[in-house]
């Protein structure tokens, strides 16, 4: 017995929330079931929120199918790629938890590599000029946004396996003059009330995306998006869902399809 997908698509998930809203459980979860069902698929984690060292199993039942990649700087985000991409196999997970702070990440290590500053000091230093940093900020955009695809988010599409990326979120805001969201953006997330964290297009990477709650009764998982086959009926949307008794039964197999 062994958990497997129902079809050759690649899972790839967006599950974004407030803090304690059980993100980092689902990829969790999923180690749990690798273990218990002995699928020779394998968990390979770009751990920038620490959730390893605070949620593994204490008996460490699953270190065999789970390697976290801890992140420090900007040069362990290129060496966990790395090793993700050349190991990485069909029936494995790859996992960002988070993936909203590459972008700013991205934009500190651009600072410090060309300025040889922290951004903030590199914004307040214009600031105390009176100086704008559009020119110099804007010029390098291009190579900020290579940066940022080299941390981990263009492997998002071509990761052999399957995807699974945690974010943050954030309130979603009608846009008036300058401040706001965009209207697409309004649009789609006004009636949660809550938009993923971190660079505003990287829910378009996604077949999935599910907003995670925290409620008295446990975790609740409502869809945003289910991208569907052409032909043929979408995953059954969810609203509020239990996630019950974890997310694997409660999404992969009752919603996905998913077979043991």
């Amino acid at each position: 017995m062994s958990l497997h997908p129902p079809s050759p698509r690649r899972e790839r998930i967006l599950a974004y929330g407030l803090h304690g809203a059980g993100k980092s459980s689902i990829w969790l979860s999923i180690a749990e079931w690798i273990h218990k069902t002995n699928a020779p698929s394998h968990v390979w984690v770009i751990d920038t929120d620490m959730a390893w060292e605070a949620m593994r199993p204490e008996d460490g039942h699953v270190d065999h199918c789970v390697t976290p990649f801890s992140i420090y700087a900007y040069e362990d985000y290129k060496d966990a790629v790395k090793k993700i991409r050349e190991n990485g196999a069909q029936e494995d997970w790859f996992v960002i938890d988070r993936g909203d702070v590459l972008w700013d990440a991205a934009q500190e290590a651009w600072s410090v590599a060309v300025e040889g500053k922290d951004i903030d000091e590199f914004f307040l230093m214009h600031q105390s000029r009176g100086t704008s940093p559009g020119g110099d900020y804007g010029s390098n955009w291009v190579q900020i946004k290579r940066m940022y695809r080299g941390m981990g988010i263009d492997l998002i599409t071509r990761f052999r396996g399957h995807v699974l990326v945690c974010c943050a979120a954030e309130e979603v805001r009608e846009k008036k003059g300058q401040f706001g969201d965009d209207a697409d953006v309004y649009a789609k997330y006004r009636s949660v009330g809550l938009k993923p964290s971190g660079e505003k297009k990287l829910a378009h990477l996604f077949h999935t995306e599910i907003l995670m709650q925290e409620s008295p009764s446990g975790y609740r998982m409502s869809t945003l998006k289910e991208r569907k086959a052409f032909t043929g009926e979408s995953r059954e949307s969810m609203k509020g869902k239990p996630v019950s008794p974890d997310f694997v039964m409660a999404y992969l197999i009752t919603n996905g399809g998913w077979k043991l």
